[in-house]
């Protein structure tokens, strides 16, 4: 009788029938699986690599909600195409989710488009005529990433989406996001506290009191 190899006792191998069936069912089963089986996190990371340019929809999205994770810093290609490239809202998230973890500054020029607009010359969605409910998620989410991020330079993007054509309130997402960009963030809520009045300046001292003491010294 042949011998087993060690790769034919690797989880990543026994879920292999799974991985490669028909059935998106039982695909997403199997990449849900790879979080609680697979030990070698290099072996689980290449079987999600290879899943998150599966033709189901709900594949890739379990596929980036467990690679997200997992990410390391020269990830962050991988998480920007599937936020740019693939058009599924839920794919989009965990992907962002990702790039605001690793904190990677090669993020920053689409996450801030994206805090704006749907940024269409840049991002497929998955339909071109829905209305701003289908970015709200989106842009929420990239507004919380460049607050991770520390990006002061995103500064006037995130106060320009307070503003949005749209007119929902984002208070307290932009703020939230300034109060971790150190002194310029807290800076920028200072400037909404001494001139805007009602609720904004309660949302702004709600702010304030989560920022670091090194950027309030100033103030």
């Amino acid at each position: 009788m042949q011998a087993s190899s060690p790769e034919d006792h690797r989880p990543s191998h026994a879920l292999s029938p799974w991985l490669e069936s028909q059935n998106e069912v039982l695909r997403c089963a199997a990449i849900r699986a790879t979080s609680g089986l697979c030990e070698d996190v290099d072996a689980q990371r290449e079987t999600l690599l290879t899943a998150l340019m599966d033709p189901d929809p709900d594949v890739r999205i379990d596929a980036m909600e467990v690679f997200a994770p997992l990410a390391r810093d020269g990830d962050a290609g991988t998480l920007l195409l599937s936020l740019s490239g693939d058009p599924v809202r839920e794919v989009k998230l965990a992907a962002i989710a990702g790039l605001g973890r690793l904190q990677n500054p090669e993020a920053s020029t689409l996450l801030r488009s994206l805090a704006r607009s749907r940024a269409e010359d840049q991002v497929a969605w998955e339909d071109e005529d829905s209305d701003w409910e289908d970015w709200l998620d989106i842009q929420i989410a990239a507004i919380k990433a460049l607050g991770q991020m520390g990006d002061a330079a995103a500064i006037p993007d995130l106060l320009a989406a307070r503003d949005d054509e749209y007119g929902q309130t984002l208070d307290v997402q932009v703020f939230e996001a300034l109060s971790l960009m150190g002194a310029d963030g807290v800076r920028a809520l200072f400037d909404i506290l001494h001139h805007e009045t009602g609720l904004a300046r309660k949302r702004v001292a709600d702010a304030l009191a989560s920022a670091a003491p090194g950027a309030l010294a100033l103030h």
